[in-house]
């Protein structure tokens, strides 16, 4: 119920919290509250901080509870996939297409909520898989702003890159789109946004200290 002001009586309000089929994950990020059950938000918050991006995760109504992740490097994709042999909390949904973590019990099991935390220590920080090379970025920026649509045999539509951009430089398209931080030549990449740059930082510096700590064990 919510209190109505303007009309001075309580009107009877429907929440959409928890009630997404997709949303873009730097938003599910910017206001987890709104789109990920209490229970559940320790495990992904431990998935982010490693890079991996979470899919889908179980709601109130469930009795267990489950993250579904997102693409995963082949370093853990090698974990979970050992990690299915012997322990059915990891798992491949046929359905999604993707792998996922489980445990049983709900919302108020605080073992469940700890246990499925739990899951993620096996994952390593990964790089992010969210950037282009300048010859897809150019490609996308010039299909972006088209109207110009091809029919398919299979009925779907073709967007063709829009003419008026057919000479665009891949310089220019940086520029006009507001991107060139997000470019790191030496790389060839382009960065979907600050979030994503920040956590292959992350992963960059996670290798470096990995290299740092091989090496002081070589030299003794």
């Amino acid at each position: 119920m919510e209190y109505n002001n303007t009309v001075t009586e309580f009107v009877e309000t429907k929440s959409t919290r928890y009630q997404y089929s997709y949303v873009d994950m730097e938003t599910v990020i910017a206001n987890i509250d709104e789109y990920i059950i209490p229970a559940c938000q320790p495990a992904c918050k431990s998935l982010w901080n490693k890079n991996i991006e979470t899919f889908m995760v179980s709601n109130n109504d469930d009795n267990y509870l489950y993250v579904l992740l997102g693409a995963l490097d082949d370093n853990n994709r090698n974990i979970i996939e050992e990690a299915m042999k012997t322990d059915s909390r990891f798992f491949y949904s046929d359905y999604r297409h993707t792998f996922g973590i489980k445990v049983a019990g709900n919302m108020e099991n605080i073992d469940a909520i700890k246990e499925l935390e739990e899951l993620t220590e096996v994952f390593t920080i990964q790089d992010t898989f969210r950037f282009k090379n300048p010859d897809e970025f150019l490609k996308e920026y010039k299909i972006s702003s088209s109207k110009t649509y091809e029919v398919q045999s299979d009925g779907t539509l073709l967007i063709k890159e829009n003419p008026d951009l057919s000479d665009v430089t891949f310089e220019e398209a940086l520029a006009q789109s507001g991107k060139e931080e997000l470019y790191i030549q030496e790389e060839g990449r382009i960065y979907e946004s600050p979030m994503y740059l920040m956590w292959h930082k992350r992963y960059e510096e996670y290798i470096k200290n990995i290299d740092s700590k091989k090496s002081k064990h070589n030299s003794i």
